[in-house]
């Protein structure tokens, strides 16, 4: 690999000694960020201990080997497509020389064993030209995403994290496209290194094993607040809270035993005293000697993120909240309509027996209509009760807003998969763009989605071929369709035609109440719709509700 960067030594004042000059081949090696270099013949010339760990190669093993060599997909995943991907992205920089950022890849890696280990990347392949504007060599950037991927929890907050990823890569290309017509004129056998520092997106802050910063990248600028001049010889615990100052002796402690510090969440503190959320890693930096000689952090605010699961999190605790309240309601409905009957019977046959000893004479007849009337008396007290339990579950008032629809039904399927058992379930969605704005309860519509899609998830535990399919799209003129259909067994006909009574249930015996679609069905009657099913030609259950478009009236 070519030398790096000349740097001048940075002096701190006239009467310190002078900083000495940085080994950019040690930092790039010790980044905690996945980087690899290669030429343009596709030969991996430089890589940093994170992509070798990442990766489970060895430096000297791979350096100098062409990259597809040391990574061949998975012969055994039929439809692997990771190095021709991988080969597309690094021809069009060959031949543009511009950067090129790849979608999430499947791209296993091979162990030492000889196994392939199913992994996910987010690449980001950068040029680096010489003087005459050739592609001199290529910065191959990766994240390990595996984790990302295999999550299926909170899809929402997954597809939010993924947009911000390639905006932020969006705008690494602009800046990167930019830095490259300066990188033009570096001569034929220098790397910059230092640049990869430069232009991270993540704050990358080094420091000695005193603690004192060392160098403190943009990100780091924007991140915190502090220029590089204001914090570059100043103890790293500036950045840190009051109650976690005992943090760095724990760090600065094992980074001199060599150790890497993984990636762990934690707070931080910017020059206005703001406290920002953390993802953190930390790796030692090595002299050429091997010496330890320092420390590289990196770190990712996810202050926004956190905040984004608060929010889900205290939206699925209302929607279960608002659900114990539904099926309390509807099971003191239902039992107050079904009791009110027996009772009304039992009323009429003490009136009858009273009009038919009406004639008779006598102290023990006295006593017997004596004992009737209380009864009587009894019954009406009871009908009375549940008449008012019932008129007070039945005063349900909704708070409708004008929503969108796709909106709510994302989040829906987000709260629908928490805490389900979702291995194996391939969702889609396929929702129109030009929905109309719907006015509903934006908490009751999420509830029936919720339930649905959990009802669907278990039902199709028992089958091989997991497909859930979510769709909205406009129906009749004032109305919208949603549509979630599932693959599982089917509904028997004697299922199907008591559906939506109450204390019928889909699933197994003893495992649900009977009671939830009931809800569903008063839900989407309360909104002036309506909810229905259908079996599938070959297998599984497709559930229908409309929504009109105009508001109507609560029932009375």
């Amino acid at each position: 690999m070519g030398a790096l960067l000349d740097r001048s030594d940075i002096s701190v004042g006239s009467d310190q000694p002078s900083t000495p000059e940085v080994d950019f081949r040690a930092f790039f090696e010790a980044t905690p960020g996945l980087y690899l270099v290669l030429d343009p013949a596709l030969n991996i010339r430089a890589v940093n201990d994170a992509y070798c760990r990442a990766t489970m190669t060895k430096r000297d093993e791979i350096l100098g080997r062409p990259l597809f060599d040391v990574f061949p997909d998975n012969p055994d995943d039929a439809g692997a497509d990771g190095a021709r991907n991988l080969r597309a992205s690094l021809n069009r920089v060959l031949k543009l020389g511009l950067p090129d950022a790849m979608a999430v890849q499947k791209y296993d890696v091979r162990s030492p064993e000889g196994d392939f280990e199913e992994r996910h990347w987010s690449p980001l392949n950068i040029p680096l030209a010489d003087s005459d504007g050739n592609v001199r060599w290529i910065i191959h950037r990766v994240e390990d995403v595996t984790g990302l991927v295999k999550r299926n929890a909170a899809r929402d907050q997954i597809a939010r994290d993924q947009q911000s990823l390639i905006d932020r890569l969006r705008g690494a290309n602009r800046e990167l496209a930019q830095a490259n017509e300066a990188n033009q004129r570096l001569e034929d056998d220098r790397l910059s290194l230092a640049r990869i520092v430069e232009f991270s997106q993540d704050a990358i802050i080094g420091k000695s094993l005193s603690g004192l910063v060392t160098s403190f990248n943009p990100a780091a600028e924007a991140m915190f607040g502090y220029s590089s001049a204001e914090i570059v010889g100043q103890p790293v615990t500036l950045l840190f809270p009051t109650d976690l100052l005992d943090e760095e002796e724990s760090i600065l402690s094992r980074v001199a035993r060599g150790e890497v510090i993984e990636t762990y969440e934690t707070r931080r503190v910017r020059k206005d005293g703001r406290e920002v959320i953390v993802s953190l890693s930390v790796s030692p930096i090595r002299s050429s000697t091997g010496a330890i000689i320092g420390a590289s952090k990196i770190l990712r605010d996810i202050t926004e993120r956190k905040q984004a699961e608060q929010r889900l999190n205290d939206l699925q605790a209302e929607i279960l909240h608002l659900s114990r309240w539904n099926t309390a309601g509807m099971m003191a409905t239902t039992l107050a309509h079904e009791l009110n009957q027996p009772l009304a019977a039992g009323l009429n046959y003490v009136r009858a027996a009273e009009r038919t000893m009406q004639a008779a004479d006598g102290e023990n007849l006295l006593r017997v209509r004596e004992l009737l009337d209380k009864a009587a008396a009894q019954i009406i007290r009871a009908g009375a009760i549940i008449k008012h339990l019932r008129d007070f579950t039945g005063q349900r008032s909704t708070d409708r807003t004008l929503e969108k629809l796709d909106t709510v039904l994302e989040e829906a399927l987000a709260l629908g998969f928490v805490g389900a058992n979702v291995a194996g379930v391939d969702l889609s969605t396929r929702f129109d763009p030009f929905l109309p704005l719907v006015p509903i309860d934006r908490v009751q519509i999420q509830q029936v989605v919720v339930n649905l899609v959990r009802n669907a998830v278990e039902a199709m535990q028992s089958v091989e071929r997991r497909q859930l399919v979510v769709s909205a799209s406009g129906t009749d003129p004032g109305y919208v369709l949603v549509r979630i259909s599932d693959t599982g067994p089917g509904l028997s006909p004697e299922v199907r035609q008591r559906l939506f009574q109450p204390f019928v249930t889909t699933k197994a015996a003893g495992s649900g109440m009977g009671m939830g679609l009931m809800i569903c069905q008063e839900i989407i009657k309360s909104h002036g719709g309506r909810i229905w099913a259908e079996p599938h030609a070959d297998t599984g259950t497709t559930f229908h509700f409309i929504l009109p478009v105009s508001a109507v009236p609560d029932p009375p």
